[in-house]
C-alpha cells in the first residue's frame, strides 16, 4: 500500500514582476519629475513681438531719437528674466534702454506677460538710412533659454514741421480753446499739450489730410499755473517731436471757491454703501472711514481715468452746431472747480475738487441733452452713479450724473433737448439734483463757455468751419 503524499509546491521569487514595477515606477516618477521640473530645468523660450504704439504688431518700422515702438514679450510658466534691445548699423550697436509699461502676470498657470517702451541710452554716431533693430528675452529657467528676433529699421533723425496758425487766443483758468495749425506730411499724430494734459489734434473740416490743416480742441485745467506753456505737438512715424508754443495767448486768472461740506455716519452707510454695492471690486471693511475715502478719493481717481478711456470713442466728426444748453430754471448747488473739504467727526479727512456744475430742480426732473450727440456710456459709474455721457464729437463730451432713470442707451444718436433721463441722487449725491460735466480728451474744462454763443463765435466758428 503505497502511502500519497502531498507535495507542496514552491514558486520561484517573483525577481522579474518586481523589477517591472520598479522599471515603471521610476520611469512614471521621472515622466513627473521632467513635468514639474522642466519649467524650472529648461522651460519654454519667450515669445517676443515688435508693437506699434496702438499694440499692433509690425514687420518694418522707422527709428528716430525717440523711438515710437513697443516691446511685447510673453512665456508660460518659465517665466520673463531678461530683456535687451538694440539698434545695429555699419558696425556700431546702439542699446536702447527698456522700461515697462505693462505687466500681466496670471498666478494659476504662472504666465507673464511684459510691454516694454524703449529709448536711446546714446545715439551719437547713428545715421539716416538703414538698419537692423534685435531683441533678445531669456526665459528664467537654470538653462536660459533666449529668443531673438532680429527686424531691418529705418533711421529717421528728421523731425516733422508744425506751425500756428490761429490767433488772439483769450484763454480762461480751467477754461477750454482751439489752436489751429498746419503740419508737414510726414505727420502721423499732432495735437496740443497743457502741463501734462493731452488732446487730439484733427484734419480740419473742409480740407484733405494730405493739406495737413489741424485743428484741436484743448483745456487750461483749473490746477495749473498761469506760466504753464501751451505746445502744439507734430509726431512722425519715427517718433521724432516738432513744437511750437501757442502765442500770443491773454490768459485770466481765476478764483475757486472753497468750502467745508461734513461727512456723517448715516452718509456713508446708505449712500457709500450703495456706491460699493454697485461697483465691482469693492467692499465694505468695517471701518466708516476708510470705506468712505475708498470711493470719495480712490474710486474718484478711477472714475476720472475711466473718463478718458470712454473719450477715445468720440468720432471725428461735429455733431453740434451752437451754444449748449443748460439745465433752466435751476438753482445752482456747486459750481465748477470748488475746492472741498470733507470734515468727519469734526476733523478733515480728505480734499476734493469739484469738476462741474450740481443743478436742482425739482425732484426727478426731466433732464434734456445740452447739444446733438452720440450716446457713449450709459450706466452707473461709481461717484456719479447712473450716467449719460454723449460724444458731440472731436473729443468734447458732456456728462449728466446722478439719474435717478435713464432713457437712452449706448450708440444712440441723440438731438438737442431730447429727454435723456430724469434727475435723481445716485451716486455720491446728498440730494436730488444734475451732476452735469463738460469734458474735452477726458479733461474737465468749464460748462460756462459753450453755454456762451458769443464765446463759441470767437474761438469756434471763427476758426473752424461747423
Amino acid at each position: 500500500m503505497f502511502m500519497q503524499q502531498k507535495i507542496q509546491r514552491r514558486h520561484p521569487f517573483p525577481w522579474g514582476t518586481i523589477f517591472t514595477i520598479l522599471i515603471l515606477g521610476l520611469f512614471s516618477s521621472g515622466i513627473l519629475s521632467l513635468v514639474f521640473f522642466y519649467p524650472r530645468i529648461i522651460g519654454s523660450k519667450p515669445v517676443l513681438a515688435i508693437m506699434d504704439t496702438g499694440h499692433q504688431q509690425v514687420q518694418t518700422l522707422s527709428i528716430g531719437k525717440t523711438p515710437r515702438f513697443l516691446i511685447d514679450v510673453a512665456n508660460n510658466k518659465s517665466g520673463v528674466c531678461e530683456v535687451t534691445a538694440k539698434v545695429s548699423q555699419n558696425g556700431m550697436d546702439f542699446s536702447l534702454a527698456l522700461e515697462e509699461a505693462e505687466q500681466e502676470i496670471d498666478p494659476n498657470d504662472q504666465s507673464v506677460k511684459l510691454v516694454f517702451v524703449p529709448s536711446f541710452q546714446n545715439f551719437s554716431g547713428l545715421n539716416e538710412g538703414p538698419a537692423t533693430l534685435e531683441s533678445v528675452a531669456r526665459n528664467c529657467a537654470w538653462l536660459a533659454r533666449k529668443t531673438s528676433l532680429t527686424m531691418p529699421v529705418e533711421v529717421d533723425l528728421i523731425p516733422p514741421t508744425v506751425a500756428l496758425t490761429s490767433t488772439q487766443h483769450y484763454i480762461n483758468q480751467g477754461g477750454a480753446d482751439v489752436a489751429t495749425y498746419h503740419v508737414s506730411p510726414d505727420t502721423v499724430w499732432s495735437g496740443v499739450k497743457v502741463g501734462g494734459y493731452v488732446f487730439n489734434g484733427h484734419v480740419k473740416p473742409g480740407t484733405k489730410n494730405s493739406q495737413g490743416e489741424r485743428f484741436s480742441f484743448f483745456v487750461f485745467s483749473y490746477e495749473l499755473p498761469q506760466n504753464t506753456p501751451i505746445e502744439i505737438v507734430a509726431i512722425d512715424a519715427a517718433g521724432n517731436e516738432a513744437q511750437t508754443t501757442l502765442v500770443p495767448a491773454k490768459f485770466f486768472a481765476k478764483q475757486f471757491r472753497h468750502r467745508d461740506l461734513p461727512v456723517d455716519d448715516q452718509f456713508i452707510q446708505t449712500k457709500v454703501f450703495d456706491i460699493m454695492a454697485n461697483t465691482p471690486g469693492l467692499s465694505r471693511s468695517g471701518d466708516l472711514l476708510k470705506d468712505y475715502l475708498s470711493v470719495n478719493r480712490d474710486l474718484r481717481k478711477k472714475n476720472a481715468a475711466q473718463l478718458v478711456e470712454v473719450s477715445k470713442k468720440s468720432d471725428e466728426k461735429f455733431y453740434w452746431k451752437d451754444a449748449f444748453r443748460p439745465l433752466t430754471n435751476a438753482s445752482v448747488e456747486a459750481n465748477f472747480a470748488d475746492y472741498r473739504n470733507y470734515i468727519y467727526n469734526g476733523q478733515k479727512v480728505d480734499e476734493q475738487v469739484h469738476l462741474g456744475f450740481d443743478l436742482a430742480v425739482v425732484e426727478k426732473h426731466p433732464i434734456l441733452a445740452a447739444a446733438d450727440g452720440r450716446v457713449l456710456f450709459a450706466g452707473y459709474m461709481g461717484i456719479y452713479g447712473n450716467t449719460i455721457i454723449i460724444d458731440h464729437g472731436y473729443g468734447l463730451m458732456t456728462l449728466y450724473g446722478h439719474l435717478s432713470s435713464m432713457d437712452v442707451s449706448e450708440g444712440q444718436e441723440i438731438t438737442k433737448e431730447q429727454k435723456i433721463g430724469n434727475s435723481g441722487a445716485t451716486g455720491l449725491a446728498g440730494g436730488d439734483h444734475l451732476h452735469f460735466s463738460m469734458l474735452i480728451d477726458g479733461v474737465q474744462t468749464n460748462p460756462i463757455e459753450f453755454w456762451d454763443q458769443h464765446w463759441i463765435h470767437d474761438h469756434v466758428y471763427l476758426r473752424v468751419k461747423l
